[in-house]
């Protein structure tokens, strides 16, 4: 499944109690809904980004508890609306592991993918087997594995979060539709990490700034792109500094000298 980038995707502020998913489910194809279904049921447009691992390969979801499976095939979906392609054998066997996982998980049993975070599902994935097989999965399977999920949690994250887009660390216009873009804005496919700005404050203060850019029309998608680094560059000095705040210092004349020692380091 093309566009994942591997990383652990922030799950909405639920509070534990994860939204209804019939918004979702609601523009997913019937066929899509069903715990098993085969592409060429599926309308062309999405059965065409469909790749079967041999002929007359389904997709199989049955593995997964309700909700779950309600939301792979929501992702599923999801992934084909925004340009992606879907693996039928990759898909299956992380809905296999996934199973496996919650069936032999004692105690509080995950209810929703974003119950725990990627790296603790394919932690658990790697026991699950080990249990059943004696030996542990390849890496390069619990990296693919992992990658997927990662993909569909992050999808899933933005859909769920019902607060303000500007406020997430990630801002990936690709798979949320709020980030106001420019027509053919030639970054559109590059996500923007707020938070590798570690100062709270800093990113706080940077992700205003870039919202109401965007919104305003004074920035653009690519000149985000490069205030941001500017800003990681800016962050990285101040904690080389122990600045805590945004005062910087203790009166001008210190600011000043703290900018000029910025500056200094850039040229």
């Amino acid at each position: 499944m093309n566009g994942g980038n591997g990383q652990a995707a922030a799950g909405p502020d639920t509070g534990g109690d994860w939204p209804s998913l019939a918004s979702l489910q609601a523009a997913v194809p019937g066929p899509m809904r069903q715990p098993r279904f085969a592409p060429s049921a599926v309308p062309s447009r999405y059965a065409s980004a469909i790749r079967h691992g041999s002929p007359g390969q389904e997709v199989d979801l049955s593995p997964l508890p309700g909700r779950m499976r309600e939301e792979m095939a929501w992702c599923l979906f999801r992934i084909i609306e925004i340009g992606g392609t879907v693996s039928v054998p990759a898909v299956n066997m992380l809905a296999r592991r996934v199973g496996e996982v919650t069936a032999g998980r004692g105690g509080q049993v995950p209810v929703s993918l974003l119950d725990l975070p990627v790296p603790e599902w394919s932690r658990q994935i790697a026991h699950a087997v080990h249990r059943r097989t004696g030996q542990l999965p390849a890496p390069t399977t619990i990296r693919n594995l992992g990658s997927l999920l990662a993909r569909m949690t992050g999808l899933l994250a933005v859909a769920l979060d019902a607060g303000p887009w500007w406020r997430r660390e990630d801002w990936d216009p690709v798979e949320d539709g709020r980030i106001p873009l420019r027509e053919h804005e030639p970054m559109g496919r590059y996500t923007v990490r707020f938070g590798q700005i570690t100062a709270g404050w800093l990113r706080a203060g940077a992700q205003w700034h870039c919202k109401t850019g965007l919104e305003t029309g004074t920035l653009t998608w690519s000149s985000v792109h490069r205030r941001v680094c500017a800003i990681r560059e800016f962050d990285a000095f101040l904690a080389g500094r122990q600045v805590s705040g945004p005062a910087l210092a203790d009166g001008p004349a210190a600011v000043r000298a703290l900018m000029l020692e910025f500056l200094s380091r850039l040229r």
